[in-house]
């Protein structure tokens, strides 16, 4: 029995975990995510596809039952979590929340009734190569500002924590880590680390450049524009940045203002692609000046366009 896929098995149903512990080794290996939900079969996300498990049907009780397991029976404690819309449980698992929102005050989501959905995210450390990154990390002695690009399942949680791993060996690193899954508390954190579990990673990274004298910030999944504009105020203390975020190609990235921004700014020195169908594995490294070259290149191709476009409507 798989022992990562053992930590998620006394959440769920007995039939559920019966039929996950009948799956061959090499599967369980394989194994990517887990999605239950009110009145329908399990869903097995597989590094080589999918498998709907037909002869395992959740009840809208069972998956209340499983819901308030991840919660430890305290929906209340998870709150700032479930505003999210999940919560991560022992081993760094992140469990996504299908349901009702409730909202409050400006439109802001206060909690989540009418669970009708789980989606169990398997964290699992795969062994991961450095040996394309660690040339471009560094140059003349100084930390560069890289990106980790690619989409779920890539494998990017694991090479960030890699690479935090060996940067924190002559280096301070500073972790924010919002959702628990690059240091979970099941996890030895290295001598070299600060490890900021919970924290907004806005919050986390102005806090740690006050407070941490950190030489290298690593966060996961950035995307909003508070996020870079910490990273904007990090980047003129000095500190250098790894970070993390999702996007299949060069195409996808431009369509995120804040991740663009950060890149036209000069906040990072090179981004690495991760490949989608090996996960943790580098399959291209491309330079800030290549990038922001395609990024104008697009937008000269968008402006003539919509030049076109005027001269059609007119």
């Amino acid at each position: 029995m798989d022992q990562v896929l053992g930590e998620i098995l006394p959440y769920l149903t007995e039939a559920s975990a019966r039929a996950l512990k009948c799956l061959p080794d090499s599967e369980q290996l394989q194994l990517r995510e887990i999605r239950i939900r009110a009145d329908g079969p399990m869903l097995l996300r597989f590094a080589f596809g999918r498998r709907v498990c037909n002869d395992v049907v959740f009840t809208k009780e069972q998956i209340e039952s499983v819901f308030r397991k991840i919660c430890a029976s305290s929906a209340y404690s998870h709150r700032n979590e479930i505003r999210n819309g999940f919560v991560t449980i022992f081993g760094g698992h992140r469990v996504g929340i299908v349901g009702t929102a409730v909202i409050g005050e400006g439109e802001r989501i206060e909690g989540m009734r009418d669970v009708r959905g789980l989606s169990f995210r398997v964290a699992r450390e795969y062994d991961v190569s450095l040996q394309d990154i660690l040339p471009t990390l560094t140059v003349n002695g100084r930390i560069r500002n890289l990106m980790l690009l690619g989409p779920p399942c890539s494998g990017k949680t694991t090479v960030l924590r890699a690479v935090a791993k060996e940067l924190s060996k002559t280096v301070q690193v500073a972790v924010i880590d919002e959702r628990e899954e690059l240091f979970p508390v099941s996890r030895p954190i290295p001598v070299g680390c600060d490890v900021l579990r919970g924290y907004p990673k806005a919050v986390g990274i102005l806090q740690a450049v006050r407070t941490l004298s950190p030489d290298v910030i690593v966060c996961d999944e950035i995307g909003t524009a508070d996020e870079v504009c910490a990273m904007m105020d990090g980047l003129r203390s000095g500190v250098a940045l790894l970070v993390s975020a999702h996007a299949y190609s060069t195409e996808e990235l431009m369509q995120r203002p804040p991740v663009r921004k950060l890149f036209l700014s000069g906040g990072i020195d090179a981004a690495v692609f991760l490949d989608p169908l090996r996960a943790g594995t580098v399959c291209n490294i491309k330079e800030r000046e290549d990038l922001c070259a395609e990024m104008r290149y697009a937008d000269s191709d968008i402006s003539a366009l919509c030049g076109v476009w005027g001269d059609l409507r007119s």
